[in-house]
């Protein structure tokens, strides 16, 4: 029979100090120096984790981008999830604009785009000319339909407007 190893670490890095009168201003685990070559490299990580059933754990908060990351995940940027965005229960999307400025969120698929914002403090991003407006729309010629209990309760039609309820 084999042995049973609790824990294996491939590395492990400690900042200490244990000298109560010393301060460290930066105390970094592990930093990857940006190496200077003079030859081509085709393929660069500086951390790289190649098992697929590898966990990565951080504690804390991480920021990609952001050198002060004041949420558990804070990216300066865009992000992209190819395999969707779960939301757990209680879970928000927050967004936040300008204090002034106007905030748009948008879906897009080959048959148009909708949109869902609030305007600005002079109407002008939707071209509506209401200071503030909450927006949900689309930029096609597509029905705008309102659902309950799935089923279709009221239409708008992209076309002319017409409305349809029932």
């Amino acid at each position: 029979a084999g042995a049973v190893a609790d824990s294996v670490y491939g590395g492990h890095f400690e900042v200490r100090n244990d000298d109560a009168d010393t301060t460290i201003t930066n105390g970094i685990g592990v930093y990857v120096i940006n190496s200077s070559v003079t030859g081509a490299i085709t393929n660069r990580w500086d951390i790289y984790a190649g098992s697929t059933n590898a966990k990565n754990y951080f504690a804390g908060t991480v920021g990609i981008g952001v050198l002060t990351p004041t949420l558990a995940l804070e990216v300066a940027g865009r992000g992209k999830f190819s395999a969707g965005l779960l939301l757990t229960t209680g879970s928000q999307i927050e967004q936040s604009g300008a204090t002034t400025g106007s905030v748009l969120n948008s879906l897009t698929n080959t048959g148009g785009t909708t949109y869902l914002g609030l305007d600005n403090s002079t109407g002008s991003v939707f071209g509506i000319g209401l200071p503030y407006a909450t927006v949900l729309g689309n930029g096609n010629t597509n029905p705008l339909v309102f659902m309950t209990n799935g089923a279709a309760r009221m239409t708008i039609l992209g076309t002319n407007g017409n409305v349809g309820i029932g």
